[in-house]
């Protein structure tokens, strides 16, 4: 293994999180999970990890000059827990990008970023794509 994370308990439901490298982040469980809520989840990290992944990997195939992405998420129960059962990823720019190019990065985003193929096992991902004001849906 070349990736190591490393977590330390701080107290009940917090951890300290970070590669030798990194920046530390604390984690910390909802409330309805004991935690404080007053950090970030593990399910917050997981839609930071859609986000991020999708703005680097269509980052790649086109300059952009400025990129927003805004996650929504509805979930739903599973077994003694909840689980995600349907993503809104919105991605905005000011750019003028013509339909063909946004339907190409978005191809590009399905093939190549790991963690929308690893989230689109298990739930729905809708991605709307807002470029100079003019709205594209990708269901």
């Amino acid at each position: 293994m070349n990736n190591l994370i490393y977590l330390n308990k701080i107290d009940n439901y917090k951890f300290e999180c970070f590669k030798e490298a990194g920046e530390k982040i604390i984690v910390d469980a909802t409330l309805t999970y004991g935690g404080e809520g007053l950090k970030y989840s593990p399910l917050d990290l997981m839609l930071f990890s859609l986000g991020s992944c999708t703005g680097v990997t269509i980052s790649k195939f086109y300059p952009f000059k400025d990129l927003s992405i805004k996650i929504s998420s509805e979930m739903e129960s599973y077994k003694a827990t909840s689980i995600f059962k349907h993503i809104e990823l919105t991605l905005e720019t000011k750019e003028k990008i013509s339909k063909s190019k946004l339907d190409q990065l978005i191809g590009v985003s399905l093939r190549t970023c790991p963690v929308h193929a690893m989230f689109e096992t298990f739930c729905a991902i809708k991605i709307v794509f807002i470029s100079n004001n003019k709205e594209y849906i990708y269901e």
